[in-house]
Order: C-alpha cells, then structure tokens, then sequence
C-alpha cells in the first residue's frame, strides 16, 4: 500500500511545505499541542488538528479503533479521545506515531515560542470565532511576508518571533470538530471499514 492521507483544520495556513517533516517509518505523524522534545514519545499532547496517516493495515486498523473509541469515550471530541487510547493503538497494534515539534508546527496556543525561521505552519487554535481566526491569520501571513522580505543577512542577525495575536481568546475547554469523519469517508471507497 503506497496511498496517504493527510488531514487538517481549516484554520491552519502553510508557510512552508510541511511534508519535509513527516516520518516515513511513522504509521501516523501529528501536530503536538506540548511537545516534549521525543517525537517518538507518547508523552507529547496531540494537536490532531493536522495529522498526516500511511496506508498501512495498521493504520486502517488504527483508525478504526479511534471511531470505535467514541462510544467509550462520549463527550470527548476526537483529539481527546486519541490522547486517551494513543498508548494502546501502539500497544496492542504496533502502530508508529511521531509528533511534530511545535517550534516547526505552531498554534496561537503556544506562539509565544515559536521561531519563524522555522515554522512550517501555523493552527489559529486558542482562537474563537470564524472572525477572530480569518483576523489573526491574515496577521500572521502579514507577519510571513514581512519576514520573506527581509535579506538572508537580515535574517541571520536576529531570531525573528511570532507576535502574539490580537483576537485569540485562550481556550477553556475543548470544542468538537469534524475531520475525522471526513477522513473516514475519504477512505472509504479504499478500505472497507
């Protein structure tokens, strides 16, 4: 099986070609929300915001045991419930996640550390509202193109960091989304789940 998947939310932009970046022995590569400097660690917090899945039997198995886990797991939205069952998806099926560095993968949630030079994306997470999203990242793609602009020598004399952004509300509580099942159907024709 050759095919890929990658899947994300729509509030992330693309700096960079984030697929320099993505294991080729990980049966599944996700975003972190914490990254703990491991990419191979079961410590680090998701962020499934933006994931990117092999076509292996292992990973089709994956992602069904991640549908199935709702039932055990009700209120949570997918990326909870992905935390809570990531040590048994390794576990019991093997399957190989990496987790991207937040420095190269970064959210509104953690901006404040995050280094141009090498962000591949940016998740508008922590941010409420349609508006306040399309606000802070047309910032932050003000901030890109500021950055591009400058000489190589320009870059090199400072490191160059996100402003944090003006509409971003810190979140409180997790709220549902729907890629999953969009992923699901996207598979669908290929798997028989």
């Amino acid at each position: 099986m050759a095919e890929l998947a990658g899947v994300q939310d729509v509030d992330i932009v693309w700096l960079r070609n984030p697929f320099w970046h993505i294991s080729v022995f990980a049966d599944m590569t996700t975003s972190s929300d914490v990254f703990r400097g491991d990419a191979g660690s079961l410590d680090n917090l998701p962020n499934t915001g933006f994931y990117h899945v092999r076509a292996t039997d292992r990973a089709v198995e994956m992602l069904r045991r991640w549908r199935a886990a709702r039932a055990r797991f009700p209120p949570n939205h997918e990326q909870a419930i992905f935390n809570e069952i990531k040590g048994e998806l390794a576990g019991d099926l093997g399957v190989r996640i990496r987790f991207l560095d937040t420095a190269r993968f970064g959210g509104f949630c953690q901006i404040f550390h995050s280094d141009m030079g090498a962000a591949c994306t940016m998740h508008a997470n922590c941010c409420f509202g349609l508006g306040n999203k399309l606000h802070d990242l047309r910032e932050v793609l003000g901030q890109w193109r500021n950055y591009t602009g400058l000489t190589p020598e320009e870059k090199k004399t400072r490191k160059f960091m996100w402003k944090n952004p003006t509409s971003a509300v810190r979140r409180t509580k997790w709220t549902g989304r729907t890629k999953f099942s969009l992923l699901y159907l996207s598979m669908r024709p290929l798997y028989r789940l």
